[in-house]
C-alpha cells in the first residue's frame, strides 16, 4: 500500500515567503518585547525564542491561504502571538539523562553514574 503524503501548496514562492518574513522581523521582535518578562521567568533565552518564532511564521506563510500580504501578515502574526504564549508556559526545567537543566543551569540527579 503506497501512502501520498503531499505537502501542501504554497500561495508564495521561497524567495517571495523569505522576503515577506524578513520585513516581518520588527514585528517579530516586538511580539518577543512584549513577552519578554514572561520568557525570561520561564528561562527562555530571547534568541531561541526569536528562531522558533521565525520558523513558526515560516511555517504558517507556506499555510496560508490567503494570496495579499496584509492578510498573511494578520494570519502569521496571529499564530505567532500564540506561538510565544506556547513557549512562554513551557516547564522550568526540563529532564535530560543523568539530571536535568534549569533556568539556573545543569542539574545532576541523585541517580546519575560517577
Amino acid at each position: 500500500m503506497v501512502i501520498n503524503i503531499s505537502t501542501p501548496k504554497r500561495k508564495l514562492n521561497t524567495e517571495a515567503r523569505n522576503a515577506l518574513v524578513l520585513r516581518m522581523e520588527g514585528d517579530i521582535r516586538k511580539l518577543l518585547n512584549r513577552h519578554r518578562n514572561e520568557l525570561r521567568s520561564a528561562g527562555i533565552g530571547m534568541e531561541d525564542a526569536y528562531q522558533e518564532l521565525v520558523l513558526c511564521a515560516i511555517e504558517a506563510i507556506d499555510r496560508c491561504k490567503a494570496s495579499d500580504e496584509t492578510t498573511v501578515r494578520a494570519y502569521v502574526m496571529n499564530r505567532l502571538a500564540r506561538k510565544v504564549e506556547s513557549i512562554a508556559r513551557r516547564p522550568i526545567s526540563t529532564t535530560i539523562p543523568f539530571g536535568s537543566i534549569t533556568r539556573y543551569g545543569y542539574e545532576i540527579g541523585l541517580g546519575a553514574a560517577a
